[in-house]
């Protein structure tokens, strides 16, 4: 690129040497000369390679972040929309509209936790403890014709939370990436999720497998994924490959982020913890994919958990490089 801003006449090009749609996202980089992400869609079978090109157009091209397509996504007053999809508005919780009916909320708990490491005698935490972040501004991320993304931030408690969400063209689901930089003593953070009506059948992700459970307010291992289908038809799914507990109740599902237990405690333990150490503090990301369509299937949330947990890999190549090693060896 030779430290230029991506220009409009720049194309991307697949392995047939055609223009394919793409959108330009802020790079991670935050240098006035950096290369932008590109966002693009592409289908790649396992075990597949294949490659993509940036050229250069005769002419300058639309900017793919200039306007939305029609079939595109909107940022409307703090709220995102992927048109005839899902709409998402975000205010003291992360609210998900779907066939114009509100299906998924999304709220914090802060639990107070004085059990020990491996909550002895516990088969559930608190169902109290319910915080309301104080929000900052939601900020625009991204607008283009393939996604749209608003970001905020929180205190919570004596941490820091940060909610990234994104939408998708053409996608029945909303993402989230939630960083959250942990300093809590004797607590558990969940994200929990109300549900607008009652649960008749529960399907979590386990090791290998899946496995229908009870709606018993139990705490449960869960491995990737959890699917709710409700009365009414409704049903919510949601792909979480960086969470490993559970529990829900028949109207309302809570997802175990984070715990700060003392290591390695084990009841009955009375002596002063002068040399106590809290687990989980420091900063922690999170990747939910998050559906509210009444065809979801656990088949669909299988299969979205392993893109996330086997993403591609890429590597990028600089063709020209043995031009400039033979003029090197003719000087």
């Amino acid at each position: 690129m030779d430290w230029k801003k991506w220009q409009l006449h720049f194309q991307l090009l697949n392995p047939d040497g055609l223009p394919i749609p793409y959108q330009v996202l802020q790079s991670e980089a935050l240098a006035p000369t950096n290369i932008p992400a590109l966002l693009f869609r592409v289908t790649i079978e396992p075990g597949e390679m294949t490659s993509f090109r940036i050229g250069v157009s005769e002419s300058p091209r639309v900017s793919a972040t200039a306007a939305v397509a029609p079939d595109g996504v909107d940022v409307l007053n703090g709220a995102l929309r992927c048109r005839k999809q899902v709409k998402l508005v975000l205010g003291d919780a992360a609210t998900i509209t779907s066939d114009d009916e509100s299906v998924f909320h999304a709220r914090y708990e802060l639990i107070e936790d004085s059990s020990d490491t491996w909550s002895h005698g516990l088969d559930r935490y608190a169902s109290s403890g319910f915080v309301t972040p104080v929000w900052s501004a939601a900020m625009e991320a991204d607008r283009g014709p393939l996604s749209a993304a608003i970001v905020r931030s929180s205190a919570l408690g004596h941490s820091e939370v940060r909610e990234d969400w994104r939408v998708f063209a053409g996608e029945k689901f909303a993402d989230l990436r939630l960083r959250i930089l942990w300093c809590e003593k004797g607590k558990i953070l969940k994200l929990a999720i109300p549900l607008p009506h009652a649960v008749i059948r529960r399907t979590d992700g386990i090791m290998g497998e899946s496995l229908v459970r009870q709606a018993d307010g139990a705490e449960r291992p869960v491995r990737d994924w959890i699917l709710l289908e409700l009365e009414g038809g409704m049903r919510i799914g949601v792909v979480m490959p960086d969470v490993f507990a559970v529990d829900v109740s028949t109207n309302c599902v809570r997802l175990t982020l984070l715990r700060s237990c003392l290591l390695a405690h084990h009841e009955p333990f009375d002596e002063p913890t002068v040399r106590g150490t809290y687990s989980d503090h420091g900063a922690h990301d999170f990747r939910f994919r998050i559906f509210t369509d009444r065809q979801v299937t656990a088949d669909v949330l299988e299969h979205q958990a392993m893109m996330l947990q086997r993403p591609l890999a890429g590597a990028d190549l600089t063709r020209g490089m043995h031009a400039c090693l033979h003029e090197e060896k003719s000087r």
